[in-house]
């Protein structure tokens, strides 16, 4: 088995999420264009596995309501019942994990949001930028990830990792309230990360000439800017169908902005994107045939002569 290459844990959690996510998303409109409790338990199911696999989209059904809510034509009394039953089918797949948590550790869920948060403060921060507050931070953070990985046994890590996030959370708040703006303004870089930092190749773009590595941002930042003009123009139809694209591609930058950005953290939300790029480039030409005005030669039937 030595010549079979084997993908990370971290990616393959980033893969599960990418087909749980587009799944949930079909099932989801499937059931608010026809409710049924069929179509709700497993649009419910879906998003709750989804979130155990990555506990970023916990907030993806709230979304995903308002949604439906504010752009079907069906009255929200008719899909009330529908939404009730996905949002108890969601709960129930949460459910054993979240007493796993309660018991355990005396809170419904534990996670890496701290140490996503104090890591994301740092990006883009170069080491000789720091002032005497962001080193005393930085320095103090490195110890507290030190002791983590000097526990003894995985029963002591675990405690000591919910421990460290707080920590590395509190730390994270106290840093950007230190600089909020330098924070916000870093914002950019790890957008770009987010979005165009995943390099399609086994040592993950170290080798690469710089040519090839420019031209691959390039490539995936134009991707990133025609998915967006793609989604906008969909979303203008404002049916539920059309609006999701857009709206879980912002779902998924907004959460992220603030947090420590990787390119396969946008992975899940890439095929939602590449409908935008189609609807993108689809897009009927000004003055084409699809764009013939009401009255006008096309419309009344009559052929045009050449």
């Amino acid at each position: 088995m030595g010549g079979v290459a084997r993908l990370p844990p971290a990616l393959l959690s980033q893969i599960a999420a990418t087909v749980l996510l587009a799944g949930a998303c079909v099932a989801f409109v499937a059931m608010a264009e026809r409710p049924a409790a069929p179509r709700a338990l497993v649009a419910g199911a879906l998003l709750g596995a989804l979130a155990l696999t990555r506990p970023f989209f916990l907030p993806l059904p709230l979304l995903l309501a308002a949604l439906a809510l504010g752009s079907w034509r069906r009255s929200a009394r008719s899909l009330a019942p529908a939404l009730l039953l996905a949002i108890a089918a969601f709960g129930a797949v949460l459910a054993p994990q979240v007493a796993y948590s309660l018991t355990s550790f005396g809170r419904p869920l534990v996670g890496s949001l701290g140490t996503q948060l104090w890591l994301g403060y740092f990006q883009g921060l170069a080491p000789a930028d720091l002032d005497d507050f962001q080193r005393a931070e930085a320095d103090a953070g490195r110890a507290a990830i030190a002791r983590l990985e000097n526990a003894a046994d995985r029963r002591t890590q675990a405690y000591a990792f919910v421990a460290l996030d707080d920590e590395l959370r509190a730390r994270a708040l106290a840093l950007m309230a230190h600089d909020p703006l330098g924070y916000l303004a870093r914002g950019a870089v790890r957008s770009v990360v987010l979005w165009a930092g995943e390099v399609p190749a086994r040592d993950a773009g170290a080798t690469l000439p710089d040519a090839v590595r420019s031209a691959w941002l390039a490539l995936e930042l134009s991707f990133l800017g025609v998915g967006l003009v793609g989604s906008v123009r969909l979303a203008r139809r404002g049916d539920l169908r059309a609006l999701v694209p857009l709206a879980l591609v912002l779902f998924v930058w907004a959460l992220s902005f603030p947090l420590w950005a990787e390119g396969r953290f946008s992975l899940p939300a890439k095929p939602l994107l590449a409908i935008g790029v189609v609807a993108a480039l689809s897009a009927p030409r000004p003055g084409g045939p699809s764009e013939a005005r009401p009255g006008g030669r096309a419309a009344r039937g009559g052929a045009s002569r050449p």
